[in-house]
């Protein structure tokens, strides 16, 4: 079990990737090649012909070259696609240092004829990619030393740095961002960090592509993730036991988190500028936010709620039910939250501006100050089974009678203003 210390500087001398495929065997007209390519976001495109003769070159291999050099897929057209011989393809990137998008080229031969055939294809590396981006580089990553080392592997401590020693034209440190080899989910780190210095990108928010790892550990112990960046944008795939977020620059695709399950999401402080963005697929049973100003928004997930959140500040717009263990706790002391989807075991409020618009049942409402307001609420029904209030005000007057309270409102203090039929029974 490793457990080395790489870093990611970048920098790394371009080598253009070549591949070549052999076509070979009996084929037949009406037989079916098929070139596939994985592009960096794990997404099977291809370009699929019909041969039109069994000769090889001229029924086989020319109409499929064809086809190729014809796609304008994006995978397909950053490659030249050339012949050799009479039975050789070559597939060029376009772009030194850019592999053949997703790192590979593969072929599948599919003998869709009556006359059964034995048509196959191979693909062969003829020259590797290498290159600044690439996180398949191994001449991208360095220990402490910093001599050169290989990429990342399990149980590694992982930092993402800028170079030492390439500047820029006013002499400040090149960061430079991860764009290629972007899945890397088949290693599981000890800690991965985004160092403050670093200032380039993580995954390609332009094509939708995320930098795909996981971090976490041994039972009885805790894998963590610290973010803490100026990096223009970190789009990070994968499970994590924990991770940390402090510091991003401004832009709404700031931080992106997607798939697997992140046991526990922080956000703490005052530096994270940008919009920190939760999508559908992501599991994230807590979250906490500490001295927080930024935006969130969490994507729909109705079959894995979000057990707990508690925050004191900042944006949030929630996407997904807060339920399950016994805890279901949705608790703001501060800032805007805007629920929009699915039931809360408890909406405990302690001086926020929390809209409830799911439509989903509130299993207590305790409103300690802050305003919980129903009135941006456009679904049919929400039920509020019970609610006490201390302080501030809970506020129900859209005029739709959409919400249904199932027992008084208990109130100690603070406003109530509704036009749902609800009583309200008072305290000493």
């Amino acid at each position: 079990m490793a457990n080395d210390k790489r870093n990611w500087i970048g920098g790394a001398a371009k080598s253009t990737h070549v591949m070549t495929a052999t076509i070979a065997n009996t084929w037949a007209g009406a037989d079916t090649i098929r070139t596939e390519i994985i592009d960096e976001g794990g997404n099977t495109k291809f370009v699929q012909t019909t041969t039109t003769s069994s000769t090889i070159e001229t029924g086989v291999l020319d109409p499929h070259l064809a086809d190729l050099q014809a796609d304008t897929q994006t995978v397909f057209a950053a490659v030249t696609w050339t012949k050799s011989g009479t039975d050789k393809i070559v597939a060029t990137a376009k772009l030194s240092g850019k592999p053949l998008s997703g790192g590979s080229v593969t072929n599948v031969v599919v003998d869709a004829s009556t006359t059964a055939g034995n048509g196959d294809v191979t693909w062969a590396l003829t020259t590797a990619s290498a290159g600044p981006h690439d996180a398949n580089t191994d001449a991208n990553w360095t220990d402490a030393t910093p001599a050169a080392q290989a990429s990342p592997t399990d149980d590694d401590d992982v930092k993402i740095l800028p170079h030492p020693t390439d500047v820029d034209f006013a002499g400040n440190p090149i960061s430079y961002p991860i764009l290629y080899g972007l899945d890397q989910s088949s290693i599981d780190l000890k800690t991965f960090r985004v160092g403050r210095s670093y200032e380039g990108q993580l995954g390609d928010p332009i094509q939708g592509f995320f930098f795909q790892i996981d971090c976490k550990w041994p039972a009885g112990a805790s894998g963590k993730t610290v973010i803490d960046s100026r990096a223009t944008a970190i789009w990070l795939k994968g499970s994590h036991d924990e991770i940390n977020i402090a510091g991003s620059p401004a832009g709404k695709d700031a931080i992106r988190l997607a798939g697997g399950t992140i046991s526990l999401l922080r956000l703490i402080g005052s530096r994270i500028l940008g919009k920190t963005t939760i999508i559908d697929s992501t599991i994230v049973p807590a979250i906490e936010a500490f001295g927080f100003g930024g935006e969130v928004e969490i994507g729909t997930e109705t079959g894995t709620p979000t057990t707990s959140i508690d925050l004191d500040g900042g944006r949030w717009v929630i996407n997904r039910p807060i339920t399950g263990g016994g805890v279901g706790r949705l608790r703001v002391m501060g800032g805007e939250v805007i629920h929009n989807v699915g039931d809360v075991t408890l909406a405990d409020n302690y001086g926020a501006l929390m809209f409830l618009n799911s439509g989903g049942t509130i299993a207590k409402l305790e409103n300690h100050n802050g305003t919980t307001n129903f009135e941006q609420n456009k679904k049919h029904q929400i039920i509020v089974s019970a609610a006490e209030i201390w302080a501030g005000q809970i506020l129900d007057q859209s005029g739709l009678a959409n919400v249904s309270w199932s027992a008084d409102i208990i109130k100690h203090g603070g406003l109530v203003l509704s036009d749902t039929g609800t009583t309200i029974a008072f305290t000493a």
